[in-house]
């Protein structure tokens, strides 16, 4: 079953406002057009950029969450939840709101299956975002 399903993904964030599809093409293609002739490799850098600062920034929210540190969880999924939302992974920036909302209110409790949710929505999203035509031809390509 793909992880991707609707099943799924309400697993653990029950009532997400609007499921579809992981990343909004309407973002992703506002981004396509900031991409100038002087700097060709713009949009696959930024892309780039975002799939590899993942694991970090997760690990970040994991060991807040470990170490019941509520300020911590906040902050951290804050900013995930800003680059997501700038990318158009709509379902992922919601995850980190909900995420955030708990450590707002002074409290790392009913975030473990919201962070489960998370790392779901991170695997489709990064799939759907390296399976875009640019992503897909970025190692064909010779410096």
């Amino acid at each position: 079953m793909p992880i991707h399903s609707k099943s799924n993904r309400t697993l653990y964030g029950e009532g997400l406002a609007k499921m579809g599809k992981p990343i909004n093409i309407d973002i992703i293609n506002e981004i396509r057009e900031l991409q100038s002739d002087s700097d060709p490799g713009f949009f696959v850098n930024l892309l780039n950029m975002f799939i590899q600062s993942i694991p970090e920034r997760l690990a970040k929210i994991e060991k807040a969450f470990q170490a019941g540190n509520a300020d911590l969880l906040r902050a951290e999924s804050h900013g995930l939840k800003s680059s997501s939302a700038n990318l158009g992974a709509t379902q992922m920036a919601d995850f980190c709101a909900r995420i955030e909302q708990i450590g707002r209110g002074g409290s790392v409790t009913g975030a473990a299956d919201l962070i489960k949710g998370l790392k779901a929505e991170i695997t489709v999203v990064v799939s759907e975002l390296e399976s875009l035509p640019e992503m897909k031809n970025r190692g064909s390509k010779s410096a």
